[in-house]
């Protein structure tokens, strides 16, 4: 054999191994991607996850319309709360143990004296229920022990769904004070010394948090404006629960965050009939303004009955689909600022989403679909908002920012342009309650509202009144 040949020969075959090692490993990888996301197309999250701590995992919590948590059931009670796919919580049941804590209830006493500093950081662990770590869990797991009391609540929109559970009693510090809040539970609870004001969001009050216990803070994500308040509490052993129930783009998704707050209260039962309470309301009034007559809507008249509003009447066909679409009221929602400026909700906001339900169409067409920014609202000059909303069918001032009206003198005050549009002539002009917004656990009564206004029903609103 020639030994130059041989050599080539060798090198050939080094490489047909070689060719034949990536085409394995190139099929295995596909035949891996097919499993994951080929038959039934199934997703990371279908797969059955993990154990916790010898916790089999027992099924997922339903969650319909929410986007920005999941809840994970385990074997015994125990719940598995994530946020975004990022944080997440364990929720230990009342008398059960922490997975892979030692169990030294049966144990003697050896006689021997361990007073190290370990020990010492792990019973103060232990009594703040906050983060452990072990063996049997993932140390980035937070546990939190039922029952969960002494919360410092810094964002208000969760107050309702307390409220809702009967969980009052879980909050002990607040970031409003009593003159703060529109929950008339919220207000009781501060005024007779259950819940305390411990400062704002990002200046609270530690010395009095610390004193008095607190199992968890929960924040909304104006924390994230002062990371060192959420690293601070963490230090002193306080888990930071961070909400994003405001980043919920459809109105039952909000709504829907009371399931994780049913879990975390122990109220998971309750948590699903208010949902279903107020979600079955919302729908409804869906489906009225879909089967609806076109002159019911729109039409003004204080004299239209709930039988009127068309409930229960035939369905409207999908030929004249597009003509009840062009035929619905169009509606404004905004608020004037101190330098005589309009913010107004982008289009794909949860409050453009209500009017829709209820049978409205909102003014703004793709108002801020270009921007990807996580706030909800637009600012503009008010003679943009002129040229955009002058021929609104109605026109929502929203009152939770600057304080309610209290007559259509101090509605025009705001700019003289406002005398001009269609809905002042047309006597359409309503403003908002200023609980509107802390009423978290209400958006199938306020769809409710928008479709009653629509309708010329105005005597039993709850969250609106028309500005005279």
């Amino acid at each position: 054999m020639d030994p130059i040949g041989g050599k080539h020969g060798e090198e050939r075959e080094k490489q047909e191994m070689i060719k034949k090692g990536i085409m394995l490993i190139m099929a295995g990888t596909i035949a891996l991607s097919c499993c994951a996301c080929g038959s039934g197309s199934q997703s990371s999250q279908d797969m059955v996850p993990a154990s916790i701590g010898g916790h089999a995992w027992a099924g997922r919590m339903e969650i319909t319309y929410a986007e920005g948590f999941q809840i994970d059931k385990y074997e015994d009670g125990y719940m598995l709360i994530t946020i975004r796919g990022e944080d997440q919580f364990l929720i230990v049941p009342e008398g059960e143990k922490v997975p892979g804590a030692e169990d030294t209830s049966g144990e003697e006493e050896s006689g021997t004296e361990e007073t190290s500093d370990s020990q010492e950081e792990a019973e103060a662990d232990e009594a703040s229920g906050s983060r452990e770590t072990s063996d049997d869990i993932d140390d980035s797991i937070t546990v939190l022990r039922q029952p969960v009391t002494g919360i410092y609540l810094a964002a208000s929109a969760v107050m309702d769904m307390f409220v809702s559970l009967d969980s009052l009693d879980d909050i002990r510090f607040s970031v409003l004070t009593a003159d703060g809040w529109y929950i008339d539970e919220a207000v009781r609870s501060m005024e007779s010394g259950n819940i305390l004001y411990a400062g704002k969001y990002s200046a609270p009050d530690y010395e009095l948090i610390l004193s008095e216990g607190c199992d968890l803070a929960i924040e909304n994500t104006m924390i994230y404006h002062t990371p060192e308040v959420k690293e601070e509490l963490e230090s002193f052993g306080i888990p930071v629960l961070v909400d994003y129930s405001s980043y919920e783009s459809d109105p039952l998704g909000r709504m829907e965050w009371i399931k994780l707050y049913g879990v975390l209260t122990g109220e998971t039962e309750l948590a699903e009939q208010v949902f279903e309470r107020q979600s079955a309301l919302y729908v409804d009034t869906g489906n009225g303004a879909d089967s609806a007559a076109d002159e019911d809507i729109g039409n003004g008249s204080d004299s239209v009955t709930d039988e009127d509003s068309g409930t229960g009447s035939a369905p409207v066909n999908d030929e004249d689909s597009e003509s009840v679409a062009d035929s619905a009221p169009t509606v404004a929602f905004f608020y004037i600022t101190t330098t005589g400026a309009v913010n107004v909700r982008k289009s794909a906001d949860y409050l453009p989403r209500m009017i829709e339900q209820a049978g409205g169409v909102y003014i703004f067409e793709d108002l801020g679909d270009e921007d990807d920014t996580a706030s909800s609202t637009v600012t503009m000059q008010m003679e943009e908002f002129y040229n955009a909303a002058k021929d609104a069918d109605y026109l929502i001032y929203n009152s939770t920012i600057e304080g309610e009206l209290d007559s259509m003198e101090d509605f025009l005050a705001l700019s003289d342009l406002l005398k001009n549009f269609k809905a002042v002539s047309e006597n359409h002009v309503y403003c908002t309650t200023k609980n509107l917004y802390q009423a978290s656990m209400e958006l199938g009564t306020i769809t409710s509202d928008i479709r009653n206004m629509l309708c010329g029903n105005t005597e039993n609103l709850t969250y609106l009144y028309r500005i005279e």
